[in-house]
């Protein structure tokens, strides 16, 4: 028997089972497929065999059932079809790898893309991808259709039950909405096919997520370049060109935008804290414990309201089945610099290093609650980040953190690169300042 041939794949194939494995580990919808497989042995080991090689190793391994049949459907220029999907990412916010949402908006007629990840399928998240969507490509879709179980609405027989925030982002910007029949695929398969032909294409392998409305730009900025290279299978032009057909159709978009946001009251628990879904923890302000409160609930982010309505706390919005609890630092530091002793246990505390931490355990009790009350005073001006650094730097530069000391240390950080220009146009130089604090000279020196 004669041996086998040789082939191009065989120096890489050891890559294709690493990828295989790493599928096991995956959601089963996120899974590498044969023209993945072949892109990421291309672009990241340099593999100049053919696509059909690939194939061919994989087919060994993988049997293909029939297609199903579909309808093809005419749709003109300008019209948007809506879905939403799910993929894993390991997101850094979540505490690791989680299962989230994304959001494709096709457009059938290119084939065109926008698409957003957001922690879940609210409807805050929806308007929000939709109001993102109107702004990137500079107007509003004339015609959206929607998947009957979005939380935009529901659709049955002909009534259409539009929940309240979605029907003032449709009366705000003027498109018509088009809720899909249940169980209808067909009539909105463009979108239905983005969202499998999304996630094999840029969540593949899975994507590490750092901050979420970063990661968002980084993938349009993707999609964009893609749709660029893409040929449609019959127009023959790149998807990016008949987009320019699709924007010529786009209603204008209105001088104000649409603020997505969903208000709703509660009540603080005994500690300050409101909590949204049942499970979802954020603190007011132990000053504020048993109040009832109005809270803003956007895709990223949780706004809290004053008793008089003025914006108290804005924290990063939790989604997820797990219990989570968060703290703004500022709303616990002039509690803290009171009972002094509970310093040590607070989230404020933990956001120092280590070597700071130490030298603020050293501290007397007296001692402790200065530079505590000089915390919440730099912090209400600087934030807690900079606070923290420079709190570090000053020890560093002099062994000790006295308040004026870590103030110059937050001026310098704050101004960044820019401080010691405005400096001098003040008559002042930093490194002046800088000799005087590695001197041993603070504020009253």
């Amino acid at each position: 028997m004669a041996p086998a041939a040789s082939s191009r794949l065989d120096p890489y194939k050891e890559y294709v089972a690493g990828m295989l494995e790493e599928d096991r580990h995956c959601y089963h919808k996120q899974r590498h497929t044969a023209k993945r497989i072949f892109e990421r042995l291309r672009d990241e080991h340099g593999y100049d065999g053919s696509y059909s090689t690939v194939q061919r190793y994989l087919r060994e391994a993988r049997s293909k059932g029939p297609k199903e049949q579909s309808i093809r459907l005419g749709w003109d220029p300008g019209t948007m079809q809506v879905d939403f999907g799910q993929a894993d990412f390991d997101y850094a916010f979540g505490g690791g790898r989680v299962r989230m949402h994304y959001l494709p908006m096709s457009f059938p007629y290119s084939n065109h893309e926008v698409c957003e990840v957001f922690g879940d399928e609210r409807d805050v998240c929806l308007c929000q991808g939709l109001k993102d969507c109107f702004e990137h490509i500079g107007g509003v879709p004339p015609v959206i259709v929607l998947d009957n179980a979005t939380e935009a609405g529901r659709r049955w027989h002909d009534i259409v039950v539009e929940s309240d925030l979605f029907r003032r982002l449709r009366l705000h910007y003027g498109f018509e909405a088009r809720f899909c029949n249940p169980n209808a695929g067909r009539e909105k398969g463009s979108v239905e096919g983005k969202v499998g032909y999304t996630r094999r294409r840029f969540f593949v392998p899975v994507p590490t997520i750092g901050d979420l409305r970063d990661f968002n730009h980084a993938l349009q900025d993707a999609i964009d370049s893609h749709s660029e290279e893409q040929v449609h299978y019959e127009k023959g032009l790149a998807w990016a060109e008949l987009f320019e057909a699709d924007r010529s159709h786009l209603l204008p978009l209105p001088g104000k935008p649409f603020d997505v946001v969903k208000w709703e009251s509660g009540k603080t628990d005994g500690y300050g804290r409101i909590t949204l879904d049942g499970r979802h923890r954020y603190l007011a302000s132990p000053e504020l414990a048993d109040t009832a409160l109005v809270v803003g609930v956007r895709a990223f982010e949780v706004e809290i309201d004053a008793p008089d309505g003025t914006p108290l706390r804005t924290y990063p919005r939790r989604t997820g089945v797990a219990f989570t609890a968060d703290e703004d630092p500022l709303a616990l530091l002039d509690l803290l610099s009171v009972k002094v002793r509970a310093f040590r246990q607070s989230s404020a505390y933990r956001l120092f290093d280590d070597a700071v931490r130490a030298h603020l355990d050293s501290m007397q009790a007296d001692e402790l609650r200065g530079q505590v009350r000089a915390i919440s005073r730099l912090a209400a001006a600087y934030g807690m980040e900079i606070v923290a650094e420079a709190h570090s730097e000053a020890l560093s530069r002099t062994g000790r953190m006295s308040p004026a000391d870590v103030e110059m240390c937050c001026a310098r950080i704050a101004a960044g690169s820019d401080g010691q220009r405005r400096a001098v146009e003040l008559g002042t130089r930093l490194s002046d300042y800088d000799a005087l604090m590695e001197r041993g000279g603070g504020k009253d020196a």
